[in-house]
């Protein structure tokens, strides 16, 4: 009998949640049901991993390995029993929904696997052990020593991989990715006065650059003006100073704002220095609709990695 795990793990970003519902796609509905709550960053989100493959060759070399103990990671725990009976009906379902391969093919395969296991990767492992009992990605997922199509038998294309430019994005966010245009090339850019740093983001726009990305000094970050006298010492330095409207209207003198995307890294003033934004934009005669760019608005990065 396959061996699974299930974890529980505090969930503060959208990825994990994104990817175990690429893993499951059952729980893609969960999964965005829950990315458009506010509660999302306080949710537990179970993550249901596949560890051993039952009586496999790969399985006993392990257990040889271990001298026959099982890896207490392996062990299930909580409620590993309702994941477990879970994932049973849900592969079932996708072996009764499988078309990639025929029966024949399955058994093919599997037979070959085993073969494969007996002879090649068994004298290996004893000879050398892997570097670790359990290897996992970066979302907390186990992966296993190898993948065939074996694994994606269940996977239905416009379910779990989709078109470019739909959910769940696995072919890219855009419908032509590259083809239609190349990535945003851009040099964090920003230092003394608003005239000295237009002088330079002007001369990288001539030089090739297709979008601008901003670099404000501590001041400007943490909201006070030059004058003010926290701020000595530290005006220009890191960083372009803006400290008012007119300072920001000088920033981007002579750069078309409406053709330009701008990356702003700014975080707790991120509202006030938008707005400036949009009225120099609104001052070249741009709505606010025909502006590109991003900006942060994460207070605690100005504490915590912030230059």
């Amino acid at each position: 009998m396959d061996t699974f795990l299930a974890r529980k793990q505090q969930c503060f970003r959208r990825q994990p949640a994104i990817l175990s519902s690429r893993s499951l796609p059952e729980f893609r509905s969960l999964s965005e049901s829950l990315l458009l709550t506010p509660s999302f960053l306080h949710a537990s989100v179970a993550y249901i991993v596949r560890e051993t493959a039952g009586k496999s060759a790969y399985s006993l070399c392990a257990r040889v390995e271990t001298k026959g103990g099982k890896d207490a990671t392996m062990s299930p725990s909580g409620n590993a029993d309702f994941w477990k009976a879970t994932l049973r009906q849900l592969k079932a379902k996708h072996r009764s929904q499988s078309g990639m391969l025929s029966k024949s093919q399955r058994r093919s395969l599997a037979a070959a696997q085993k073969t494969w296991e007996k002879k090649v990767l068994c004298p290996r492992l004893l000879d050398t052990p892997e570097r670790r009992k359990v290897f996992e990605n970066l979302s907390g997922i186990a992966l296993s020593p190898m993948y065939t199509p074996r694994d994606i038998v269940s996977v239905d294309y416009t379910r779990d991989l989709g078109f470019p430019g739909e959910f769940p994005y696995t072919r890219g966010i855009y419908p032509t990715m590259y083809r239609g245009r190349i990535w945003t090339m851009r040099l964090f850019s920003g230092f003394g006065a608003p005239e000295d740093t237009n002088r330079r983001l002007r001369y990288l726009l001539e030089h090739g650059e297709t979008g601008l990305s901003i670099a404000f000094d501590m001041p400007t970050l943490y909201g006070y003006d030059a004058d003010h006298p926290r701020a000595l010492g530290e005006v220009g330095k890191c960083g372009v100073s803006v400290s008012s409207l007119e300072d920001m209207e000088h920033l981007f003198a002579g750069i078309p704002v409406g053709k330009v995307s701008t990356s702003m890294t700014i975080n707790a003033p991120a509202a006030v220095l938008t707005c400036m934004y949009v009225a120099v934009a609104e001052k070249q005669g741009v709505q606010s609709d025909q502006l590109k760019g991003t900006v942060q608005t994460d207070s605690l990065n100005e504490y915590i990695a912030q230059k």
